[in-house]
């Protein structure tokens, strides 16, 4: 937040790295932390199974079809780390278990580095553990990959109380766990299914180029459609009247299956509780000029496989 003494974050090379807000050059710790785990990424070989195959009972089979194929292609345990960190770059690492235990042995280097928890001011250290996000992401809440970075989390977990039982004493801190969101089931069976954003764009797109000369979507997601401010001004158009005629083309067309469709102005001066869902999250400098409503099970997605919140 923005009273912190610092903040750090994985970048994309998988480094600790934070910003002028906070500090104006890394410190030594930090650079020398970012060397030491680099070596150790570059020497993984394999995610595998923690425990043997057959514990992994809370879990579907590990090779469905909509798990994610990041890792060389494949979808199921054990993946080659080396081949994924070559064919793409060491970032994959964040969705590995592994970006977790380093992240765990950056809270105990912040905890030493700091002298959090060695006076009679109370110290705050929040951790914030995301490899569980990208797993979630693309390989859904019941997969056997979810199931192992639990299970190698709650080991993460064990080692940080157990320091800070030795270095700060039981008695003298408070640790709560909490969760930004929940994961939706995949589609693994006929009651759900994928829409895809890029597809839904490139239909919608065709239907504003046969009736207006130009495509006029210019993005999708979150069950919102965003206009082409640019082709808009291009063509002279305006843009409430357009957001009607895309309403009254999607209605009218069979092959988008949408339940329900708003308008930007009929969203911002709802009453009625389904587009009320979406007055409750507006904010009217990114919102989008359509809002629309899938049929139930049906989940956007960029590509078929994972889930979503």
């Amino acid at each position: 937040g923005k009273q912190a003494d610092a903040a750090y974050w994985l970048d994309h090379q998988a480094r600790m790295v934070s910003s002028s807000y906070y500090l104006q050059e890394l410190p030594e710790w930090v650079k020398a932390f970012n060397d030491y785990w680099h070596l150790k990424y570059t020497d993984l070989d394999t995610w595998d199974y923690f425990l043997a195959p057959e514990a992994y009972t809370e879990s579907l089979p590990d090779d469905a079809d909509f798990e994610s194929r990041s890792f060389s292609g494949t979808n199921a345990l054990p993946y080659d780390i080396k081949q994924a960190i070559k064919e793409k770059s060491v970032d994959v690492i964040k969705q590995t278990p592994f970006a977790n235990t380093m992240l765990t042995e950056f809270a105990l280097l912040v905890l030493g580095e700091e002298n959090l928890g060695v006076d009679s001011h109370t110290d705050l250290l929040a951790i914030s553990y995301s490899s569980t996000d990208y797993i979630g992401h693309a390989f859904g809440p019941q997969s056997v990959e979810v199931q192992d970075a639990y299970i190698r989390l709650d080991r993460d977990f064990a080692h940080l109380i157990k320091e800070l039982d030795a270095r700060v004493g039981r008695e003298n801190y408070v640790m709560f766990l909490t969760s930004d969101h929940g994961a939706a089931n995949t589609p693994s069976d006929q009651r759900f299914h994928y829409v895809s954003t890029a597809q839904l764009k490139a239909q919608l797109n065709t239907l504003t180029q046969e009736k207006f000369g130009l495509p006029l979507i210019k993005n999708i997601g979150a069950q919102q459609l965003w206009l082409d401010t640019a082709a808009l001004a291009e063509m002279k158009l305006d843009r409430t009247a357009i957001q009607e005629e895309i309403k009254s083309m999607i209605y009218a067309n069979s092959a988008l299956n949408f339940v329900k469709v708003f308008t930007r102005q009929e969203v911002e001066n709802c009453s009625a509780p389904d587009c009320d869902y979406f007055k409750r999250s507006f904010i009217s400098a990114l919102a989008g000029d359509l809002f629309y409503m899938l049929p139930f099970g049906y989940m956007e997605r960029s590509e078929n496989y994972g889930t979503t919140h």
